[in-house]
Order: C-alpha cells, then sequence, then structure tokens
C-alpha cells in the first residue's frame, strides 16, 4: 500500500489538496471520497480514513480530497 498527497488545481483556479492511497495490487476500482461539508478531508471522527483503509485493504484505490 502506499500513501500520497496530491496537489491539483479545480477549474476556478484554486489549489486542493488531498490524498491517494493504493493498494500494492489494485482491480481497476476506486473511489473518490466527496464529503458535503466544509471540513477536513479525514471527515467526522477519521471515518473516511479508516473506510479509505478498510477498501485498500480489499483491493481498491481510494482518493480523498479537501473542497
Amino acid at each position: 500500500m502506499y500513501h500520497k498527497p496530491l496537489t491539483f488545481t479545480n477549474l476556478n483556479g484554486q489549489s486542493l489538496y488531498g490524498v491517494i492511497e493504493s493498494p500494492t495490487r489494485y482491480q481497476q476500482k476506486g473511489v473518490v471520497f466527496l464529503h458535503g461539508w466544509s471540513s477536513y478531508r479525514i471527515g467526522p471522527n477519521r471515518v473516511f480514513v479508516e473506510l479509505a483503509r478498510f477498501l485498500v485493504g480489499k483491493g481498491i484505490l481510494t482518493f480523498r480530497f479537501d473542497f
């Protein structure tokens, strides 16, 4: 598994920050976490971190970012 911070630019020219987590071998599937509040990408009580790591353990790539 690898965990990599990522910065990208949206259509408005704003920099967005996120984390991509990938298993060593993945199934060409992925999940993008789109939270519905102006919060940090980890989610309340780190729920997105825990879910992302669970999915990576099942061979699914994940991506979380801050809006």
